[in-house]
């Protein structure tokens, strides 16, 4: 069975009225952090359900990447300070994919004027 959780704070607190949930829900903002990198966006946010599918910790939270060769790579976790750590792991994950992908072109770059000095 779903539980759902509210968050007071930064500590999130079970709630055993679905229709108080959906009021809380309703009049909150669940995004902890938003950061773009070039057109990759990496979001964090507070799901409000436990998203788990084992007896563990309820997973609470989830950062998203939209975008890049990462899209849609997701990450969960239970506490507000979890999330806090994954996003800026996430974020760090972006940022040294997006360097290799341009040490990747300036190689491939390099290459290609090889081959064509070879040519000439």
């Amino acid at each position: 069975m779903t539980k759902y959780y509210l968050l007071r704070g930064r500590e999130a607190v079970l709630c055993s009225n679905m229709f108080k949930w959906g009021q809380g829900m309703a009049s909150f903002d669940p995004l902890i952090a938003d950061d773009y990198l070039d057109e990759v966006r990496v979001s964090t946010l507070f799901l409000g359900m436990d998203n788990s599918d084992s007896d563990g910790p309820p997973l609470l939270f989830e950062t998203i990447i939209a975008g890049g060769f990462l899209d849609q790579f997701r990450m969960r976790c239970t506490t507000y300070e979890e999330a806090e750590v994954m996003h800026r792991i996430v974020l760090s994950m972006v940022k040294r994919e997006q360097e290799n992908s341009i040490q990747a072109m300036q190689i491939a770059g390099n290459l290609i004027d090889m081959i064509r000095r070879k040519s000439d």
